[in-house]
């Protein structure tokens, strides 16, 4: 973990105003919404992430319990009531977050997250269908694992995020493409996916890409 420490900034730029591209994975209602803002920031990326989790999540040993709930204490989690996260909450929060930052884009898997992705459209967003296979993510996962060891990934030093990158695996297909594997990774990855998702919408835009298209 001492190339994902080494991109922690002792204090979070402003970041008003600039352009950036957020990756949304709302995963399983019982458990972890991650939704992360990639921003261009000194010749790399600047990430942003946000967390969501039900107040009744699935069952966990006491100890990782422990850590959610005092992660849930200080900010770093938005607890929603009850054993289900409250995807309105998360699509409020990121109308809210629409009118701080300037989101050029928002990308989201399809699977099971089509009308919340409609509702995003409806509240003005562009919003990328951006699936999950090794199509989409070998590109960008590269491209995140390039700044990782160039030492041009920012973050603001959230534990949770770091925890999902922690617990991160690979997994390649017969090309040798890379993805995060969540059927391979110890715990929760969703914060990295939402990662490598918004990196990726900002890699092509960084490329001069046509940024109606959508990643299949």
């Amino acid at each position: 973990m001492d190339l994902w420490d080494a991109g922690k900034l002792e204090e979070t730029p402003d970041l008003r105003g600039v352009p950036c591209y957020g990756g949304l994975d709302l995963g399983s209602t019982s458990d972890f919404t991650a939704f992360v803002l990639a921003f261009p920031f000194d010749g790399g990326v600047f990430v942003k992430p946000y967390f969501w989790l039900p107040e009744t999540p699935r069952r966990r040993d006491e100890r990782m319990t422990a850590q959610l709930d005092a992660w849930a204490r200080i900010g770093h989690i938005k607890r929603t009531p009850g054993n289900a996260v409250d995807y309105d909450q998360v699509l409020d929060d990121i109308v809210k977050l629409g009118q701080q930052f300037s989101i050029k884009e928002l990308a989201g898997d399809p699977w099971n997250a089509a009308q919340a992705l409609q509702q995003l459209t409806s509240e003005g967003f562009s919003v990328i269908e951006f699936r999950q296979g090794f199509a989409s993510m070998a590109g960008p996962t590269k491209h995140f694992m390039d700044l990782l060891a160039n030492r041009k990934f920012y973050h603001d030093g959230n534990p949770v995020l770091r925890w999902m990158a922690g617990n991160a695996a690979g997994e390649t297909d017969t090309h040798s493409n890379l993805k995060v594997s969540k059927k391979k990774s110890t715990e929760k990855v969703d914060g990295i996916v939402a990662t490598i998702m918004g990196i990726g919408r900002l890699m092509l835009a960084n490329d001069g890409g046509e940024l109606d298209i959508r990643i299949i």
